[in-house]
């Protein structure tokens, strides 16, 4: 059984590859460092450009498909993304219930 030689076989060239790059990350085309939102442990200072570490705990929901398309839904209307919108609701609710400024 022959291999071949592989001389049809041409390497394409991703010139698009910052385009891809840019378009797999969460938020779509917005960099990291263009701006001062947070993204995991630590984020960079626009100012200083150094990394700053963040502390707090990240916490996981489970949601169902219909609820998870009421929240996007609502914090999409909120011009928010679906994490702050959730973080900021929970915080007004948690305020509110424990008679809290």
């Amino acid at each position: 059984m022959a291999k071949g030689d592989f001389t049809t076989v041409v390497k394409q060239k991703n010139n698009n590859i910052d385009k891809f790059i840019n378009n797999a990350k969460v938020d779509g085309d917005d960099s990291f460092e263009s701006s001062n939102e947070r993204r995991g442990k630590y984020m960079i200072d626009k100012n200083t450009g150094k990394k700053v570490l963040l502390g707090g705990k990240v916490l996981e929901v489970p949601l169902n498909a219909s609820e998870f398309e009421l929240l996007k839904k609502a914090a999409k209307n909120s011009g928010l993304p679906v994490a702050t919108y959730v973080r900021s609701n929970a915080l007004l609710s948690a305020k509110k219930l424990l008679n809290i400024d």
